[in-house]
């Protein structure tokens, strides 16, 4: 629930476009700031979850791929502006994709069977 209000708060970044210069526009960035900050210390928390042996495995492709993900979508993102004359769908997009990880975490989450008590 907590990453989902925070890719909610990070998606007002979505916004910004629609906004002229002043202090609702500054109020929007501070809360897609906050909901940043918010999200990353949840999915690091998240990758503690896996076993030993998996979690040094998840966490390493996990940061492979939030390195080379964007890498890859750089051209695209350079092509989107050159079509358009702006940045504001790709950021916008950008902005979305924390709520769109929250969304398929809510989705696919289950909770851990029940483990057995303590002696």
């Amino acid at each position: 629930v907590v990453f989902l209000a925070c890719g909610g708060m990070v998606a007002l970044a979505a916004l910004a476009p629609c906004i002229r210069s002043g202090g609702w526009l500054a109020a929007v960035f501070l809360l897609a700031g906050a909901g940043a900050l918010g999200v990353f210390p949840i999915y690091h928390a998240y990758t503690q979850e896996f076993s030993g042996p998996h979690q040094g495995r998840i966490t390493g492709i996990a940061s492979v791929a939030a390195w080379i993900l964007p890498a890859l979508v750089q051209p695209l993102f350079g092509r989107l502006a050159d079509r358009t004359g702006s940045f504001d769908l790709g950021l916008a997009l950008a902005a979305l994709l924390p709520l769109a990880a929250g969304g398929i975490l809510w989705i696919f989450w289950r909770d851990p069977a029940p483990r057995p008590a303590d002696p």
